[in-house]
């Protein structure tokens, strides 16, 4: 039995559901499987932006999951062994529009994957397509459409198996995530993030005052060893960098390998890549799921503006802004990996300088929150 919908997406990890509900609001069909026998429990945080926000609020989303939302007010990053530093101030007048917002991912799934059918555990046996049209082969179905997202991840099998040509690279480090509570010491909803020699250390707010998210990237393989090592061990190590004293590790530390992951042409035909799939990003900006989301803001914007049946002279156009934009993030984010781990004294010397420069800059500032916030991505 063939049964034909407007869209087929594989994967329902965040990107993937997120794409669901965009096809929902916009009265299109849509048939979204997964490999996995069912959802995965992520203990990860993201960090919102306020674009992002806006594309919730468009598909009735935030409402349901503002109240476990975090305003970051303001964030505070610093160099290693230097006096440097830049304060990005949520109340400053100049700027006059609101930070991101700090999400657990469980809330995040919580919300999503309400009223989406998800179909678990399914392996297609063979997926091809023409022109205009894809097939998706499972051993007790065939599934049609008129177009297919790809939201696997990094990884994906169906982006190998259909030819994309990806750009990896490994950056020899791996992440390190997990949620603190101190001894006492609140976070005021600040954000901090400590550039080292291994990697970026960043500490984000979470919902009870004296809890913080702890993303810390360090050199490979190190990540493992911090996970296995015992919990007043690790907050030692913790504290020596943050200088905050904390009393436990609230969730599992997960380690996750940073590999960037870029897709110069993600469409083949009906066939297009979203989101990790497409451009897997260094989480030193916290913008990697943002720019998921605004893979699926311009998709629903140009779907919603000009239709289905027009959809296919403007995928190209559609696909070349969104390139350009994750291009430019991806370039951002290997430029700060690269720079701010190099130890040479004299570009420590030109770092201070530029965050000396930029500290003193309302119009930098504003420029540097503006891409943070999603403004012209």
């Amino acid at each position: 039995m063939t049964k034909f919908y407007d869209f087929i997406i594989s994967g329902a990890g965040l990107s993937g559901v997120l794409a669901a509900h965009l096809l929902k609001n916009l009265g299109l069909s849509y048939y979204i499987f997964d490999k996995s026998s069912e959802a995965c429990v992520d203990f990860r945080t993201s960090a919102i932006s306020c674009e992002s926000v806006r594309f919730f609020e468009t598909l009735g989303l935030w409402q349901m999951m503002e109240s476990f939302a975090v305003p970051i007010n303001d964030i505070y990053t610093f160099q290693e062994k230097s006096g440097s530093f830049l304060h990005f101030e949520g109340d400053n007048a100049a700027l006059d529009f609101s930070m991101s917002y700090v999400v657990p991912n469980l809330v995040l799934q919580d919300v999503l994957y309400k009223g989406i059918d998800i179909n678990y555990g399914c392996t297609y046996k063979s997926v091809c397509h023409s022109h205009d049209r894809v097939r998706v082969d499972f051993p007790d179905k065939v599934i049609t459409g008129r177009y297919m997202l790809v939201a696997e991840g990094r990884y994906s099998n169906t982006a190998g198996l259909l030819g994309f040509k990806m750009i990896r690279s490994s950056y020899r480090q791996s992440c390190l995530i997990c949620n603190l509570r101190s001894t006492g010491r609140e976070h005021s909803n600040v954000a901090v993030e400590l550039f080292l020699e291994g990697g970026p250390f960043a500490l984000l707010p979470l919902r009870k005052g004296t809890e913080f998210s702890l993303i810390w990237t360090v050199k490979f393989p190190f990540g493992d060893t911090l996970a296995k090592i015992d919990e007043k061990e690790f907050l030692s190590e913790v504290r020596k960098i943050s200088g905050i004293e904390f009393e436990k590790i609230l969730t599992p530390r997960m380690v996750y390998p940073i590999v960037l992951n870029f897709c110069m042409n993600p469409r083949k035909g009906p066939v297009m890549l979203i989101g990790d799939s497409a451009h897997g990003i260094h989480p030193v900006a916290g913008q990697g799921f943002n720019l998921a989301i605004y893979d699926l803001k311009d998709l629903h914007d140009v779907l919603n503006k000009y239709g289905l049946d027009n959809f296919d002279e403007l995928a190209d156009a559609y696909l070349k802004r969104r390139k350009r934009s994750a291009l430019a993030m991806v370039a951002f984010t290997h430029f700060l990996v690269k720079s701010f781990s190099c130890a040479s004294p004299s570009l420590r010397a030109a770092r201070s300088f530029v965050l000396d420069v930029i500290e003193s800059s309302t119009r930098l500032k504003r420029f540097f929150m503006e891409r943070a916030a999603g403004k012209g991505l």
